[in-house]
């Protein structure tokens, strides 16, 4: 646990400086995967919260999301009972 601690901490590390470039790889700078799993990783759970988040238009952010789903980085979810009892997708890392 120490490691892993350590290598998040260290912008220079092995293990982010990979993630980092694996990112950039699989998504043109135009997708705004980052500002979307930033979001995510902060704690966001639903659509609107993550747009909020990452300061992204609705257009954008159910691009950015499809992207994201489609490269199975995460996923997107309904859960079985929301208190507005409307469908609300939830997405997690």
């Amino acid at each position: 646990m120490d490691y892993l601690a350590e290598a998040v901490a260290d912008p220079t590390s092995a293990l982010l400086v990979s993630g980092e470039g694996t990112l950039a790889a699989k998504f043109p700078a135009d997708s705004q995967a980052r500002l979307v799993l930033g979001a995510i990783g902060a704690g966001e759970r639903n659509f609107s919260l993550i747009a909020r988040a990452a300061g992204l238009p609705q257009a954008s952010l159910h691009r950015a999301l499809n992207r994201l789903v489609a490269k199975r980085l995460v996923e997107a979810a309904t859960p079985v009972f929301h208190a507005s009892l409307t469908r609300v997708a939830v997405h997690r890392r």
